[in-house]
């Protein structure tokens, strides 16, 4: 068979081509390409939340384009007695297709195409109900729009937008999860009380919080779930703000007594107090109090406020183990060291979240005598017996150190 050389596939050039033109008119009919600009909206009143039996009103405007009187678009919404008010605006030319009701609105390619035009806007007024059958759930679609393509199925494009629905349920829910936020909150107060902390205005709060939870149990939906979002609000406000000062306080105790130490180990040398070995199992706790600060401060950079006050508060008790140990070597040598005494210093609980025990310390090195001190270990430093305690402290210091550290590389870990 001779082929033509202008002949492509078996056809002419020509031919190809046509055929080309059309398959490409087909496509084009078929599946046009065409996608929305908002111009404006979509804005919803009420805005953030409905409640059911609710009115609701919806306005937004829409760049479209349409390549034949095939297309068309579809207007939804999940509202109840829903009023339709839409109009195409062509080149600044409205032209208003008027008021529909239902919950479809379709406007017609005949309405849409406008062949002449530069640009083809859509506008859409849309009031309505939540209606009473969407009670359960989360959210009502106020406003879909679709373009739909020539075939009749193929969406082109789409954009919607939904609010949440609040019923009885989920304020009942909100107002649990309130008084569980405000129980923490309390504790944090306490926390902070104990640990010598001025908090009457935190407490003005919690009060002020629980007024709005009481309050809401006697309002209608909206209004209490307005009065619950108050109190939400306050509360992170608050807790955040008491929280990050419960934590600077533990610093701060911690901060204090190990800057005493030294100190006091110098007056406890100025007064003849000899016992080096001692001295060594001071520092070990000095060090160790030390170390626990810089992971409180790692913990607290990180964002971890319960990690940190916890790391502080053990950093705290280390110093204030060196600091009673110190007070036992003045008691047992029979030394009188003035012009040191540390405030009374309440140590913050273990537990952060948890109701805390006070544990109030008051070092001072006035002794004339050891009987003056209750709770210290007596210390025969001059004794075998002595000798083999300095040594069993300053090891149970050491493993309390590295039990310390192997935690922090463990939460680091995790």
């Amino acid at each position: 068979m001779i082929m033509n050389k202008g002949a492509i596939f078996g056809l002419p050039r020509r031919g190809f081509m046509r055929a080309v033109l059309v398959l490409l008119a087909i496509w084009w009919f078929i599946l046009p390409v065409a996608a929305f600009t908002i111009t404006t909206g979509p804005s919803l009143t009420p805005g953030e939340q409905v409640v059911l039996g609710e009115a609701v009103t919806a306005d937004i405007e829409i760049i479209y384009d349409v390549s034949s009187m095939n297309e068309f678009i579809t207007v939804y919404t999940d509202l109840g007695s829903a009023s339709w008010d839409a109009v195409i605006i062509a080149d600044d030319r409205e032209m208003p297709i008027g008021t529909r009701s239902g919950r479809y609105l379709t406007v017609t390619g005949f309405e849409l195409y406008n062949p002449g035009s530069s640009v083809t806007k859509l506008r859409v007024h849309l009031e309505g109900i939540v209606p009473e059958y969407l009670t359960g759930t989360s959210q009502v679609d106020v406003i879909t729009i679709e373009h739909i393509a020539g075939d009749g199925s193929t969406v082109l494009d789409s954009v919607s937008e939904t609010i949440p629905i609040i019923d009885l349920a989920a304020v009942d829910a909100m107002r649990t999860e309130t008084e569980n936020d405000l129980a923490r909150f309390e504790e944090e107060i306490n926390v902070a009380y104990v640990a010598g902390m001025d908090t009457s205005a935190a407490e003005g709060v919690a009060a002020d919080v629980r007024d709005l939870i009481d309050g809401s149990r006697q309002m209608d939906i909206r209004n209490a779930y307005a009065a619950l979002s108050e109190a939400d609000s306050v509360l992170d406000a608050e807790f955040s703000a008491l929280t990050n000062s419960v934590t600077q306080n533990h610093f701060q105790n911690a901060r204090r007594m190990i800057a005493a130490i030294e100190p006091a180990i110098a007056e406890y040398r100025d007064a003849g107090g000899v016992d080096e070995q001692g001295i060594l199992v001071v520092l070990s706790y000095r060090d160790n109090a030390e170390m626990l600060l810089v992971l409180a401060d790692e913990k607290n950079i990180s964002g971890d406020e319960e990690g940190a006050q916890q790391y502080a508060v053990n950093a705290y008790n280390k110093a204030d183990n060196a600091m009673t140990y110190l007070a036992g070597m003045c008691s047992d040598a029979g030394l009188t060291i003035g012009g040191y005494t540390a405030g009374a210093v309440v140590t913050p609980s273990s537990s952060p979240t948890s109701s805390p025990t006070p544990v109030q310390t008051v070092l001072g090195f006035d002794f004339p005598d050891s009987q003056q001190i209750e709770g210290i270990q007596e210390i025969d430093i001059e004794g075998i017996f002595g000798f083999f305690q300095v040594i069993i402290d300053g090891c149970m210091g050491f493993v309390d150190f590295i039990q310390n550290v192997a935690e922090a590389f463990s939460d680091i870990g995790n």
